[in-house]
């Protein structure tokens, strides 16, 4: 038998976990999202590979400790638990042999602020290249608040679902795109419904918005100069408005001192959940 301190949680049972996510969604509002996005993403398509939930042994459903890789591009991981030690979080990292330290690129996704200092302790311990932190906050509305958005297009532009094709457009703006992001964002144009807004005198795509691996907000960006027209908060409230449908509270995370677009979220009614670090390891 497997004796290692992780144990992937059978997809039949991530439903328990969501049970007890639905309970906390007020601190944590896209732990609750990211679980049933998955569970989505695999009645969708069963034969994805890349994505795995692993809990501590026969612990993870006590403390809600859990450990997300998305390995779709890069090796990305999500990590979360309940427990106010973070002790049982920590002691699975520097223990576990399931998880691939030797990765070139590894990418701790939006680590809340309370579990920052145990991902810095695993990385220090474990002798891994840590290359930049990016922090950020996230904010978030409630689910009620988001279905009572409403919205009017301006006569010149048209809002549609994103393809494939939109890919490389995005991938080329966003700041943050590495070796292999095309595949990421694919991945979320392909598996969740994402949007753009263009143009209708030449089709040309101008603002997004995409529903990342979490089910939230993700990769919301205006062309730079077709910026100050609104689009931005148009599109937010469109894509928040389907994710309430969806059954959770909208969130996402902003760059703290990005002034305007914390002052966007602000006018939406959105509040400040607490801060998220994204942390990358790379030689």
């Amino acid at each position: 038998m497997d004796q290692d301190i992780l144990q992937e949680i059978p997809f039949e049972d991530l439903k328990l976990l969501s049970k007890l996510y639905k309970n906390h969604q007020e601190e944590a509002p896209h732990v609750y999202s990211l679980l049933n996005t998955q569970i989505s993403w695999k009645r969708k398509k069963p034969e994805l590979e890349g994505l795995t939930f692993w809990g501590v042994q026969n612990n993870w459903l006590q403390t809600g400790t859990f450990i997300f890789l998305n390995e779709c591009s890069c090796y990305d991981l999500f990590v979360f638990t309940l427990e106010e030690s973070c002790k049982t979080l920590k002691e699975a990292l520097i223990q576990t042999k399931r998880i691939d330290w030797t990765k070139k690129l590894i990418q701790w996704f939006a680590v809340l602020n309370r579990h920052v200092p145990t991902v810095l302790e695993v990385i220090k311990e474990l002798n891994l290249p840590l290359h930049h932190c990016t922090k950020t906050r996230l904010w978030g509305i409630e689910r009620e608040k988001a279905l009572e958005f409403e919205f009017k297009y301006p006569n010149d532009i048209y809002i549609k679902p994103l393809s494939k094709s939109d890919v490389t457009i995005i991938n080329d703006h966003w700041p943050h795109k590495y070796d292999g992001s095309e595949n990421y964002l694919s991945q979320f144009i392909e598996m969740n419904t994402c949007y753009g807004i263009f143009l209708k005198s030449d089709d040309k795509l101008v603002c997004w918005v995409l529903k990342n691996h979490l089910g939230q907000l993700g990769i919301l960006q205006t062309v730079p100069e077709y910026k100050r027209k609104g689009y931005a908060s148009l599109i937010t409230k469109m894509m928040s408005k389907q994710i309430a449908k969806d059954g959770h509270h909208p969130a996402g995370t902003v760059l703290i001192n990005n002034k305007v677009s914390e002052s966007m979220f602000e006018k939406l009614d959105f509040r400040c959940i607490d801060k998220c670090t994204y942390i990358e390891c790379s030689e």
